[in-house]
């Protein structure tokens, strides 16, 4: 089989086209993905290496003797390196970690002399093998004790103890002996002391900011108290000359903070008044902290303590709560005069896309039609959400700015030939994918640049979207679209949503936002699957379905389709056929969304609701499913829009949602 740039792109970028055709060369093992010698030694890997996973080290080593020269071997040599780790192989288990430095088999062997090492206390094991500061706390404290009795040293132990202590709530008993001691030789001392003072009053550790009020010294401890008084005894006020003295002041984070808590607007007054009449040292942390609790106090008027919060050097944090308040308000003056000093501060290129998308309204809306015209011309050439939304506000087509990754058939055979990558392959062969994202993370940072563009080309040659997608934001690499939303499942999702009132390009913007097409992906709070599913929500579904499941079922990308495809269309007749209202029910649930509807505004402009979501995480899963599918449209030829007409405006969802089930009848923005 020959590999050209030409047929390359034919079976692999579709309707996306590349540059001149190259000399044809012969395709080697390494990039017939499905096919080649290793089959038989893959096989024979398989059986030793799960016998050594169950402890039969005999029989694993008797298969391996005909594995030597295969990819994976060490991992052969690491399980048994890793059984029952013992002091007698341990330069020989350090030996093979430096030799095998970035693989998932150095990894095997150092996690199991790690976890060893602090059964067994052998601190030396844990020095070579891992961070002494990544150990769990109990262990830690033990270690510093340790490095305090051993000669030269005691001053790692004082470093290590003084780490643990900084910590705002209660450490392990463990830890008691090592406090007590420096505790006792001053190498804890009172701004030691107040720092985790400071750290507990935060934490709302009554019992632990009690106890550390008795380690001050007296001379300080009297307006200690009336701040532990103020923070744990809400009817106490705190006078002026209390929050500005100078012990104080050390504790003002924790201080402001609570009070913001309580009545953000007041707090802010309060510290800016303070600071004016210099009782109050300004600070860019201590502003953008009130500001946080300003915003999110959800008042109409908070874009006025919000502009007097914001430094002269135009806070990022505080710039963008201020533009949101002043977006929900329609406050067009401020929004125009935070771009305007934005721009005056740092350059008209230092304007995000979102600035410059209200920037454009604002003019609009203070009547200069022509320049908020101009904005949105400009605007719209960017493939963004903030872009497509100003292309539909002036006409123009969507611009996705494709630009291909252009490597050749040598730099994906050089590339497929080296030993990381060698593994990687064979992972994935193995069906073993978070053995092979493992891998994929300790050899990325071995590339160069051009090797990870080639990377994304060799994924998508072996029909691998996840990795493709991984290996351009390693490279940083954003304008190859077929690359980075790939047409994968494109088939299967279209044959379920044949009979459903979602179309297939909205289903593939989910799974792409939800897992980049990883059918074994599992989000940190048991989410599964491709569309990321929790294990509840699915049995809800398939039990609609007449379809029994398991968490292993969720796993297989067919299935999932299917249970999220459905899952969506039920929040899709939900909202009327609104889709931006249900994929942000999809991302936040329904109960949320219903409640941000009822705050909001009566017909509500739907750009203006996105950008008053609450959740940064939703607000920008909104965002992104609406531009994926726009990108997607493109990608499979067919017409695109951000939005339907029935969604530009939230009070018109359910006027217009028969509108919504008859294609013929909607119409671009």
């Amino acid at each position: 089989m020959l590999l050209t740039r030409q047929n390359l792109a034919a079976i692999l970028i579709g309707c996306c086209s590349v540059v001149s055709t190259l000399q044809a060369q012969p395709i080697k093992p390494e990039l017939d993905f499905k096919n080649d010698y290793l089959e038989d030694q893959r096989t024979l890997f398989s059986t030793a290496w799960n016998a050594a996973r169950q402890d039969q080290i005999t029989y694993s080593q008797r298969l391996a003797k005909k594995l030597t020269h295969y990819p994976l071997y060490p991992d052969l040599e690491a399980e048994w390196l890793a059984y029952r780790p013992r002091e007698a192989r341990f330069q020989e288990a350090l030996a093979f970690v430096n030799t095998h430095a970035g693989t998932t088999a150095a990894n095997t062997v150092k996690q199991a002399y790690l976890k060893k090492s602090l059964q067994y206390r052998r601190w030396h094991w844990y020095e070579q093998f891992g961070d002494t500061q990544q150990m769990p706390a109990e262990a830690r404290c033990r270690y510093a004790m340790t490095l305090l009795n051993s000669k030269g040293r005691f001053a790692e132990g004082v470093d290590h103890a003084r780490k643990l202590w900084a910590f705002g709530r209660s450490q392990p008993s463990q830890c008691d002996p090592l406090f007590k001691r420096l505790l006792a030789s001053g190498d804890l001392g009172e701004e030691h002391i107040l720092v985790r003072l400071n750290l507990a009053l935060s934490a709302g550790q009554k019992r632990l900011s009690k106890y550390l009020l008795g380690k001050l010294p007296e001379a300080t401890q009297t307006t200690a108290k009336e701040v532990w008084q103020f923070r744990f005894a809400h009817e106490t006020p705190l006078a002026d000359d209390t929050l500005s003295s100078p012990l104080t002041s050390r504790l003002l984070p924790s201080m402001l903070e609570h009070l913001a808590r309580r009545d953000s607007h007041a707090t802010a007054s309060r510290y800016l008044k303070l600071v004016q009449q210099g009782k109050l040292p300004d600070s860019e942390a201590l502003r953008r902290l009130i500001a946080r609790y300003v915003f999110l106090s959800d008042r109409a008027d908070s874009y006025h303590l919000l502009r007097q919060l914001n430094p002269p050097h135009l806070d990022a944090d505080i710039s963008d709560w201020l533009l949101r308040v002043a977006v929900r308000e329609q406050e067009w003056q401020v929004i125009a005069d935070l771009s305007q000093a934005l721009i005056e501060q740092h350059g008209i290129e230092s304007l995000s896309d979102k600035q410059r998308y209200w920037r454009g309204h604002a003019l609009q809306e203070l009547g200069d039609p022509v320049a908020a015209h101009q904005q949105w011309l400009a605007l719209a050439q960017e493939r963004s959400f903030y872009g497509f939304m100003s292309a539909d506000l002036t006409g123009l087509e969507y611009h996705l700015n494709h630009q291909a990754i252009d490597v050749d058939d040598i730099e994906l055979q050089e590339l497929a030939s080296l030993k990381g990558i060698k593994r990687l392959r064979e992972w994935l062969l193995l069906g073993e994918p978070h053995k092979a994202n493992l891998e994929w993370i300790l050899v990325k940072d071995t590339l160069s640049q051009r090797q990870r563009l080639t990377a994304a080309r060799l994924a998508e040659v072996w029909h691998e979207p996840n990795l493709a997608i991984q290996a351009t934001i390693a490279a940083r690499y954003w304008n190859d679209i077929a690359l980075r939303f790939p047409l994968h499942y494109r088939h299967e999702i279209g044959d379920v949503t044949t009979d459903l009132s979602v179309d297939d390009s909205l289903v593939m913007s989910l799974a792409r936002q939800e897992s980049a097409f990883n059918e074994k992906a599992r989000s940190p709070v048991g989410a599964l699957g491709l569309m990321q599913l929790m294990p509840s929500t699915a049995r809800s579904i398939a039990k609609t379905l007449g379809m029994k499941i398991s968490s292993a079922t969720l796993l297989d990308g067919d299935t999932n389709i299917t249970l999220g495809s459905h899952y969506l269309d039920t929040l899709v007749t939900r909202y009327a056929g609104n889709t931006v209202l249900a994929a942000a029910a999809y991302n936040a649930g329904p109960y949320r969304v219903d409640q941000w509807l009822e705050e909001a505004q009566n017909c509500q402009r739907i750009d203006t609701w996105i950008e008053s979501i609450p959740y940064n995480e939703t607000r920008q899963y909104v965002q992104n499913v609406l531009t994926y599918r726009v990108i997607y449209n493109k990608l499979m030829g067919r017409p695109a829009r951000l939005m339907q007409a029935s969604e530009i405006m939230l009070g018109a969802a359910p006027v217009l949602a028969s509108m919504a089930e008859q294609p013929s009848e909607k119409t671009n923005l």
